[in-house]
């Protein structure tokens, strides 16, 4: 579930959430909009969500987690692929 719907599920405000978890609004504006996030503020978010979103409904759209060992047993990190979750990731094509 993507943090814009776990907060229209649970009827909360940016605002609210984001005193809740101890970020600004804007940020939590960013990150609704698609944008990526630290470790610890995802960490904060599955906390307060109560695991309603994961780390992975946190990583960017076109994004998509990646085995640690690649999806032919070999080591891959796409060339600027970084994620807030800490996983390996590979652009989604199409």
């Amino acid at each position: 579930m993507t943090l814009r719907e776990w907060l229209d599920k649970n009827d909360i405000t940016v605002p609210a959430f984001a005193r809740q978890i101890g970020r600004s609004r804007m940020q939590v504006w960013r990150i609704v909009n698609g944008g990526g996030c630290s470790q610890s503020t995802q960490a904060r978010i599955i906390g307060a969500t109560d695991g309603g979103v994961t780390a992975d409904d946190l990583l960017p759209p076109g994004l998509k987690p990646v085995p640690p060992h690649g999806l032919n047993g070999q080591l891959q990190v796409p060339a600027g692929a970084q994620s807030p979750a800490g996983h390996f990731l590979e652009a989604v094509n199409g």
